[in-house]
């Protein structure tokens, strides 16, 4: 990270912060021997957080048996791992919701953390990921970076901020503004709230070129950015198109796939509304939409083909018209050296390479033999061939 930003992050007193309860949380999540009793003490100090696990507890997801009434009976259904992940998620989703969003779009910002979320956990089940809880938190959390960018340079973040036509090129006006982007801010961020490092690494990786021997960890949050974009961006066709062929690329989702976890990702979307107070809706149908950019795709594949073909019939006619031109010009400069009639060296050609030969001569003290030759008769010659 830039020295300068760094030293501006670690003075600034209004950086985005966690609440108490959620800080013990992360302390008690790097802990092998956390307890369930332990956690739901601390989630229990919290009453609107431990009200929001209780009622996911309840929700059809979790196929309670019975009420879940208590934050110990809501541990007991969905496990210790996920209950942290998802009192940790709460806690973040607070304090972006809460923070100070200066020059950027509060709303847009929130739907695209949200929907990375929401992509980051189907992928990670589309994958079979280990508690895939986790990447709903690290999809979540991907982009706090901005935040903290935005608070400590408002004004030089809002400009690029606004100016970027999307996620990507943002991430290149940060890096060309500030030599560091809102990935480093971010994972700094994280480690300064003393998150694991497990959420840090996937931050810092979470918008690095994927390829098929990329760790699949790093695919999901990596993807969950780039399926975000269809929810915020106006050209859905071709944001699905680059999904399309960067997956193909990556070995990781063909059509089908895609269109099973936008439909994932849509049937989660009710449930989030509720749970974060959100109004989030699908804009496109993923089946329609991922034909389409097919079609695109097509398309563009066959006007990219005629323009490589006009390409190599321009290069092919450069290169003719060039062989004529040094040819033509190597003609020019034999005329010059050569008697047009006999083809030997000329008068002013001789002077210059015997002046040469000369100097050479002198310098590398060697004989010089210079050749007359009289030809009989060569008038008859030149009277006769001569105009």
């Amino acid at each position: 990270m830039d020295p300068a930003l760094l030293e501006k992050l670690e003075n600034c007193q209004t950086l985005p912060s966690l609440p108490i309860v959620a800080m013990q949380v992360i302390e008690h999540a790097k802990r092998d021997d956390s307890d369930s009793k332990t956690i739901a003490n601390i989630l229990e100090k919290d009453p609107a957080l431990a009200s929001k696990i209780v009622a996911l507890a309840n929700s059809a997801a979790n196929f309670p048996r019975t009420p879940i009434l208590t934050i110990q009976d809501a541990i007991t259904r969905m496990g210790l791992d996920m209950t942290m992940t998802l009192a940790l998620s709460f806690s973040f989703a607070k304090a972006i919701h809460d923070c100070n969003m200066n020059s950027m779009d509060h709303e847009s910002f929130w739907k695209r953390c949200l929907i990375s979320a929401a992509v980051a956990r189907a992928i990670a089940h589309h994958l079979k990921l280990d508690k895939p809880e986790r990447f709903f938190l690290a999809g979540l959390i991907q982009d706090v970076g901005m935040l903290a960018m935005n608070e400590i340079e408002s004004e030089r973040y809002g400009v690029i901020y606004h100016s970027a036509r999307n996620h990507e090129e943002l991430y290149r006006f940060e890096k060309a503004e500030f030599r560091s982007t809102h990935v480093e801010v971010g994972a700094w961020l994280l480690s300064f709230w003393g998150m694991p490092d497990f959420y840090v690494d996937l931050i810092k990786n979470s918008h690095e070129t994927c390829n098929k021997n990329s760790a699949p960890e790093q695919k999901s949050i990596v993807f969950a950015s780039k399926y975000a974009e269809l929810w915020v961006l106006d050209d859905t066709q071709a944001q699905m198109g680059k999904l399309l062929h960067e997956g193909d690329q990556c070995k990781l989702f063909n059509s089908e796939q895609i269109e099973n976890i936008l439909d994932q990702v849509n049937s989660q979307l009710p449930s989030i509304n509720s749970i974060f107070e959100t109004n989030i809706q699908t804009q496109f149908k993923p089946a329609e939409l991922i034909e389409e950019a097919k079609h695109l795709l097509v398309e563009r594949n066959l006007k990219l083909m005629q323009q490589l073909a006009n390409a190599r019939t321009e290069i092919a006619n450069a290169k003719t018209e060039m062989a004529e031109v040094r040819a033509s010009e190597q003609q020019l400069k034999d005329q010059l050296k050569k008697d047009q009639l006999t083809g030997v060296f000329n008068r002013s050609y001789v002077e210059t390479i015997s002046e040469k030969a000369y100097t050479r001569s002198l310098r590398t003290n060697t004989p010089l033999t210079v050749m007359f030759l009289d030809i009989d008769h060569f008038k008859q010659v030149n009277d006769q061939y001569v105009t």
